[in-house]
This record gives C-alpha cells, sequence and structure tokens, in this order.
C-alpha cells in the first residue's frame, strides 16, 4: 500500500541555488571576524540563515529569499525555515545541502494544509490495516535510516507522518464521528487513489522501460527492501523524477 506523495522538481533546486548565489554576494564583504561571530545551528564554514518560500497562486515553489539571521528564533515556521547555508564553493552545492532542511519544511506544510483542511487519505483503512502500515514503515523510523531527501523517500515519510496524524485523530473519535469522515472524505480519497494509481503504471512503464537496458540493474533503498514490487517500483519512480541531489 501506498499514498500520494511530495514531488520537488530540480527546477526549485536551480531557485534555492540562486537565493544562495544572491547570498553568497550580499555578504562578500564580511570580515573573517564577523564571520567567526555569526550565528549559526553548527561549527563551520557556514552562516545561519531563514530560507522565505515564495509560492504561486497553485501552490507550487515560485521562489526563494535567504537572509542572514542573528539568532535562532524556531526553525520551521509557516513561510520559511532557519538553515546554515555553506559560503564555500558554488551555490548549486550549497542548495543540495539545503535539500534535508528543505524537504522537512515541505512535509511540515503538506501535513498543516491537509489538517486545516481536514483531509485524511487514510480515514477509509481499518485499525488493523493502519496498524498493519505503520509497521511496514517502521524501518523509516531507526536512527539507521537514510536520510529522506529523495522524493520518493520524502514521499514515504509523509506516510509515516499521515499514519500518525491518523491514529491520533481516532483515539479521540467516536464511531459516529468516524463515518461521518468517512463520507465527507468519500471524494478527497477517490482523488489520491486515482493519483496514485496513475503514478504507478506510469512507473512500472518506465521500470520496464529501464529494465530492458541490459546494463541497468534495479537497486531499492535498504529501506525499502521488504516492500512489495509495485511500492519498490513507484518509490524509485519518485526519486527519478524528482530533484537530483
Amino acid at each position: 500500500m501506498i499514498t500520494t506523495g511530495i514531488h520537488i522538481s530540480n527546477a526549485v533546486l536551480a531557485k534555492l541555488a540562486s537565493a544562495i548565489a544572491d547570498l553568497h554576494r550580499k555578504t562578500a564583504d564580511m570580515s573573517m571576524a564577523e564571520w567567526r561571530k555569526a550565528y549559526r545551528e553548527r561549527s563551520g564554514a557556514t552562516l545561519g540563515c531563514f530560507v522565505h518560500v515564495d509560492y504561486t497562486t497553485s501552490g507550487t515553489v515560485k521562489g526563494f529569499t535567504a537572509r542572514q539571521i542573528e539568532k535562532s528564533r524556531e526553525k520551521f515556521r509557516e513561510h520559511g525555515f532557519e538553515t546554515d547555508v555553506p559560503m564555500l564553493g558554488p551555490s548549486r552545492f550549497a542548495a543540495r545541502s539545503l535539500a534535508r532542511d528543505f524537504g522537512d519544511f515541505l512535509l511540515r506544510r503538506e501535513i498543516t494544509q491537509r489538517g486545516n483542511a481536514t483531509q485524511r487519505e487514510l480515514v477509509g483503512l481499518t485499525d488493523d490495516e493502519l496498524s498493519a502500515a505503520a509497521e511496514e514503515l517502521r524501518p523509516l523510523q531507526s536512527w539507521t535510516a537514510a536520510k529522506a531527501i529523495s522524493c520518493g523517500s520524502l514521499s514515504e515519510q509523509l506516510r509515516v507522518r499521515l499514519i500518525e496524524e491518523e491514529i491520533a485523530i481516532r483515539s479521540n473519535e467516536s464511531n459516529h464521528q468516524r463515518l461521518k469522515a468517512v463520507a465527507e472524505n468519500a471524494d478527497y480519497v477517490a482523488a489520491c487513489n486515482k493519483l496514485v494509481a496513475s503514478q504507478l503504471t506510469a512507473a512500472q512503464h518506465w521500470r520496464l522501460r529501464k529494465e530492458v537496458c541490459p546494463d541497468y540493474t534495479f537497486v531499492v533503498n535498504r529501506d525499502f527492501e521488504k516492500r512489495s514490487h509495485a511500492d519498490q517500483t513507484l518509490i524509485a519512480y519518485r526519486d527519478d523524477q524528482g530533484w537530483q541531489v
């Protein structure tokens, strides 16, 4: 079983790199003493910054603005996130180092938006099915789990959060409220299922085309080794179609 995911294009990574390049230009005149005193989350050749994320009316990422901060307030906020920006080397490499924080920001934003809209993709699952889904994703909650940077892994982290949210809601929900929620989310769940089915079809075609090449070997992250053939294929497809970090 798999759910809708998170897609981040390489164009978004390029926009993030552009914002970092602008920050590099604005801070180029900093003295070594100023740089040493500057705030940062961790030690290194970085500056602590707040990255503001702008969106289009359709909800896609329009651009970024990065500015230096003197102290931390709250790492993840409604319109952006705090992070350490590398100040040495090309901005495109610096953008890749910000990928994990940006991915986490998008996860939190997606969960908040669904909660505000009372959208429950997993509302139709039985309690046993929900428990089984949580158990299936247990490897992602281990300290040995791979970093959730690629779109496939980010999408699975989204599913972890959706399951946690659904379990939390059900703990204080009556049977009547649950039945009402199922009815209210029927169209939303149907749309989610349709989207996943479409992506899975595209993923299967993508994998078949790849496997025709004699030099191609399908590789899956160790966190997903026990997942079904279909799940592994869709996760890998989302990795391939998303940003390359």
